[in-house]
């Protein structure tokens, strides 16, 4: 199984793609997440089941 992995920047950008422990290859380009000034103190959760496998990103 490929996971999937998300790459944020400061600015609300993202990139989806893979990530195999050195490289990260982008599956498209950069996809903006937000457009106002607000994208800020961005937070992320991880303590969820390892079932589930998810990191949750909150800003």
């Amino acid at each position: 199984m490929i996971k999937t992995w998300v790459f944020t920047a400061a600015n609300g950008g993202y990139l989806i793609g893979t990530f195999d422990g050195k490289t990260f290859t982008t599956d498209g380009q950069s996809t903006r997440a937000d457009y106002g000034t607000n994208y800020d103190a961005v937070q992320t959760y991880s303590d969820i089941s390892a079932a589930d496998g998810r990191r949750i990103q909150i800003s």
